[in-house]
């Protein structure tokens, strides 16, 4: 997600916020740092390298947009990641209080064939407000964007 930075080019140019997008994979990261150069957002774009928000430690955000991998298990090295994760909804949950601005929530893009029960469940564990902004059904899967939120 974070490779094609689709979504964080359209919130800049709805919103003339400044961006910063996360992604493990350097490849990904790579992807995203030429599409915002493509897309002339460099100058409001942030591509960090790294798991989850272990580069932007200390910051807050007002939106954190969450596309997370689908599988548990043990990832293969490389484009395995973007897809299988043994514990990223666990840690997702337990880091994105302190990474919220007063506010701030996070939009997360879940598939019914992944681990959407288990990222809600998290999330609501860690008394975030959990509420459905869109829904699609792909035939295969229904896809779903949440918002997660510490106040209605």
């Amino acid at each position: 997600f974070c490779g094609s930075l689709a979504a964080p080019t359209r919130w800049r140019q709805q919103t003339g916020g400044s961006v910063t997008a996360v992604d493990i994979n350097p490849a990904a990261v790579r992807c995203a740092t030429i599409n915002a150069l493509l897309n002339d957002v460099a100058d409001c774009v942030t591509v960090q390298q790294g798991d989850l928000f272990t580069p932007v430690s200390g910051q807050q955000f007002d939106v954190v947009l969450f596309n997370p991998p689908y599988y548990r298990g043990q990832p293969q090295p490389g484009f395995d990641q973007a897809w299988r994760s043994e514990d990223v909804f666990e840690r997702f949950a337990a880091m994105l209080k302190t990474h919220l601005a007063t506010g701030g929530y996070a939009l997360l893009v879940l598939s019914t064939a992944g681990g959407e029960a288990a990222c809600l469940q998290n999330l609501t564990a860690a008394q975030f407000i959990i509420s459905v902004v869109a829904r699609r059904d792909m035939g295969s899967e229904v896809v779903t964007i949440y918002q997660a939120s510490l106040s209605k």
